[in-house]
């Protein structure tokens, strides 16, 4: 009886560096797509490559931020809102970003008193010639001292019609309006270790060895 030919699998050519080696790889079709696949679940799983990202950690500065001495602890360089009193805006992030790998933001604030004024986080999401459209937090400054502060994206809240997070167009701080929040004229706040997390911790421990929760507006 005749012999049953097996079928060879077809094979792509892929050069390498052919200028320079003059040589060439042979690998299957089928080789191929799973390289293709495990690419993708490379990019798909991002998030968990990158790890937190970093905003604003005293190293250098930010435009539009005055730099500081850590009020605690002399060595530190920090961010002062110097103009916080005047209800401006503090900038976090002015470039646009594609959030949807991360679950929350953190960052260190310092106030001289627990003055319950309030301030808001603010994450604008527009189109292309599209303003005011952002999700935000409020948080109740009723603390004195440095604290931790944690915020869940799932906690925001949608004012208009943001695209989402992973258009996120810039991040500020402000604590005058949105919701009626007037600034204290006689705050002194500062500001440090600002991220985006790839988790969302419900706490998340304090540099003085504490837990501090996330601080809402009631």
């Amino acid at each position: 009886s005749a012999l049953t030919r097996r079928k060879r699998p077809v094979l792509l050519r892929i050069d390498v560096n052919p200028t320079i080696t003059g040589r060439k790889i042979m690998i299957s079709k089928v080789t191929a797509k799973r390289l293709v696949l495990v690419l993708a679940i490379l990019i798909l799983n991002n998030a968990s490559i990158r790890g937190d990202e970093v905003l604003f950690d005293g190293s250098k500065a930010i435009s539009g931020v005055k730099l500081a001495a850590d009020p605690e602890k002399a060595d530190n360089q920090v961010a002062f809102w110097a103009d916080s009193v005047k209800g401006h805006r503090f900038p976090v992030c002015r470039e646009a970003k594609d959030c949807s790998m991360f679950k929350a933001i953190s960052l260190r604030f310092y106030s001289a008193e627990a003055d319950n004024h309030g301030f808001a986080i603010l994450c604008y999401s527009n189109k292309e010639k599209e303003d005011g459209n952002y999700f935000y937090k409020q948080i109740k400054v009723d603390w004195k001292g440095w604290k931790t502060i944690v915020v869940p994206f799932d906690d925001f809240t949608k004012t208009r019609q943001p695209v989402g997070w992973n258009m996120i167009t810039q991040i500020l701080l402000s604590n005058s309006g949105y919701g009626g929040m007037e600034p204290n004229k006689d705050a002194k706040y500062y500001i440090d270790d600002i991220k985006l997390l790839t988790e969302a911790p419900s706490v998340m421990a304090s540099p003085k060895g504490g837990l501090d929760t996330v601080a809402t507006l009631s």
